[in-house]
């Protein structure tokens, strides 16, 4: 009996050794915590100890202590945080699932040499690698979890952090389960949303914002409307319309439709308008042409009119033959005439033909000829056969030479001293490269009616686009 005691004794005993050394090991790895993740950790450490009354759908998403996380050298799941400690409800769960988190020996070199071709690229800021390695470990699909994670609630380096949450946001749709899309949310989303609104570096915000897009996690929702209020200036207001139009999960459409229909920015409904066309979701028709045909801003109306086009559906095509057909405002007519204008849409030659042959507003037709242009078949190319493409004037800057020689909206510029206009950028170049002293000849049609003015060289003082004049 003394002697079976004693055999299971040692076992026991060298257990025990290896588990603290496993975890001293562990505990020594988690003290590398990004100063981002600092700065959060003392946030919410200030913030006091229970969740109060301020706890919402954000305050769920508060950022959670990077426990020892990620593969050992040897390839096998770190142990899984304490019931109850901070973290625990998503530790006890992803961390230790060996689905996620082994990867076979083979491997190991090569993950090793891409997380240090990761590290490279970061550092010089070199995002042509950056793409080849993002294609590297969406290839590598789940087996390149473990080393990713790992970067994320380790990596002193912001940068690299947010790179790899990135990474990890293309391959979760090869991952089994839900495991590391709450990995995700618990410890990418809280860095992603800090650097996005307060880093003082533009590029780095814009990576986050890309971030956060990749994941698409519905928790993202609330951080991505509210920035859609705030953020000023492109292209930041373009990545925060970007990342709201790949939220993932049912629903997400008809809150973004009535945020939109809530809002009283005009600016702000032609952010969430353009996120609705994003996202590429067919009921988004509806409310798009809701807000088309109903909203008091013109602007708003054709910014709303050209996300329909994003949409490339069947409803969404619909409801532009009825904007064209149905609106007061030209610009509108046109915004929407112009957006059935896609390669995959062979179907709109007809109903263009007739906008461009009908005597509607020089600006409806000219859109109606460049979407035919657009969608490129051999019908719709017989189509604009007879007509050949101008410069349309879209305003006149008051004390100008345009104004002067009284050139106003819808006429159509035809020739500049001899030679053919045929886009904005010819009439610019030979503008700029005449002499001020030089007096020129200038061709213009309005609605058919042909005549010629005689400005100096230099800027003429319109504003411009693209047109189309029916060949004589």
């Amino acid at each position: 009996m003394r002697k079976l005691s004693r055999n299971r004794f040692f076992p026991a005993l060298l257990l025990a050794l290896a588990g603290a050394a496993a975890f001293a090991y562990f505990a020594l790895r988690a003290d590398r915590v990004s100063p981002t993740a600092a700065r959060l950790a003392a946030k919410a450490e200030h913030a006091g100890g229970g969740a109060g009354p301020e706890t919402t759908a954000s305050a769920s998403r508060r950022p959670r202590s990077p426990l020892a996380s990620g593969a050992t050298e040897s390839g096998t799941p770190p142990a899984s945080a304490a019931p109850g400690s901070e973290g625990a409800d998503v530790a006890e769960d992803w961390r230790t699932s060996p689905r996620l988190w082994l990867f076979s020996r083979d491997d190991r070199d090569h993950v090793q040499a891409l997380l240090e071709a990761f590290a490279a690229a970061v550092q010089a800021g070199n995002w042509k690698e950056l793409e080849r390695l993002s294609k590297a470990f969406h290839d590598l699909g789940a087996r390149a979890v473990a080393p990713l994670l790992d970067v994320l609630v380790r990596d002193p380096d912001d940068r690299m952090r947010i790179y790899a949450a990135a990474f990890l946001g293309e391959i979760q749709e090869n991952v089994p389960g839900r495991l590391l899309q709450e990995a995700l949310r618990a410890h990418a989303l809280p860095l992603l949303e800090e650097v996005a609104s307060s880093s003082e570096d533009p590029s780095l915000r814009h990576s986050a914002l890309v971030a956060i897009g990749k994941i698409g996690h519905r928790a993202s929702l609330d951080f991505l409307a509210d920035a859609a209020l705030r953020v000023e200036g492109w292209p930041m207001v373009g990545d925060v319309i970007e990342a709201l139009g790949k939220i993932r999960g049912d629903g997400v459409t008809a809150e973004i439709a009535n945020l939109a229909e809530r809002e009283s920015d005009p600016r702000v409904r032609e952010r969430l308008a353009r996120a609705l066309g994003e996202r590429k979701d067919p009921a988004a028709a509806g409310p798009l042409k809701d807000l088309a045909t109903r909203d008091l801003d013109p602007g708003v109306r054709a910014v709303t009119a050209a996300a329909l086009g994003d949409l490339g559906s069947g409803a969404g095509d619909r409801a532009l033959r009825d904007i064209v057909g149905g609106q007061d405002d030209a610009s509108v007519r046109a915004a929407a005439a112009q957006a059935l204008g896609r390669s995959d849409n062979a179907g709109a030659v007809g109903f263009l033909r007739g906008v461009l042959g009908s005597g509607d507003d020089p600006e409806v037709r000219s859109a109606a000829w460049r979407a035919l242009h657009t969608i490129g078949t051999a019908k719709a190319r017989e189509v604009i056969a007879p007509y050949r493409p101008a410069v349309r004037v879209d305003g006149v800057i008051p004390w100008s030479q345009a104004q002067r020689l009284r050139l106003s909206s819808n006429d159509v510029i035809t020739s500049y001293n001899g030679k053919p206009v045929k886009d904005v950028d010819t009439l610019r170049r030979l503008a700029l490269s005449t002499k001020p002293e030089e007096i020129v000849p200038l061709v213009v049609n309005n609605n058919g009616w042909t005549r010629t003015v005689y400005p100096h060289g230099g800027l003429l003082g319109v504003r411009v686009e693209d047109g189309v004049v029916l060949d004589d």
